[in-house]
This record gives structure tokens, sequence and C-alpha cells, in this order.
């Protein structure tokens, strides 16, 4: 699992525990396509994909968006209209973000 913070966005402060979660999660590689999960932060009321996540397959994948559910986090890519190469966009819903 790799992950990629975009250009010209500051990572907001729930960053640290997406971080964590992959720098101490246990890499497998699995025989399928990479699947891409960003993860968004709330600008000027709209979800913007502050960071890419290239899960290494679906099991890292399934692991990824586990860990997401855990922290509150819901798949917002029907929100955001630049939905680019991912498989999922995760962020707060707008009520808990604030």
């Amino acid at each position: 699992m790799e992950t990629t913070l975009h250009p010209g966005h500051k990572a907001p402060d729930f960053d640290t525990k997406i971080t964590d979660f992959i720098n101490t999660y246990d890499h497998y590689p699995w025989p399928s396509p990479p699947r891409y999960i960003g993860i968004a932060m709330i600008v000027d009321g709209s979800y913007v994909a502050y960071r890419t996540v290239e899960a290494m397959g679906m099991p890292e994948a399934l692991d990824m968006l586990g860990f997401l559910h855990s922290i509150g986090m819901r798949d917002m890519i029907d929100s955001i209209p630049k939905k680019g190469k991912f498989d999922g966009i995760f962020g707060f819903p707008m009520d808990l973000a604030n």
C-alpha cells in the first residue's frame, strides 16, 4: 500500500490516523490491479481529494476501507464532480466534519 499527498494541499489533522495506519500496515501485494482510494477534506463546502492511497489488490483495499469506516469516514464519490482514477473517495460526512 502506497500513498501520495496531492500538491497544493495541506493535510488536515485527521490525516495522521491514515498515515499511521499505512505506515504500520503489513503489506502483501495481490496479483490483481491496484485500487485507488481518494481521501477527501472539505474546502469551501465541497469535498476535495487531497491524498491518494494505492492498494495493491483487493485484500489491501478492503483493509483500508475497513479502517476508514472505523474512524467514521464514508465513500463520498457521488458528491465529488472530478472522480479521476478513484475507485472510492472517502471523507467525513459534512455534519461530522466540523
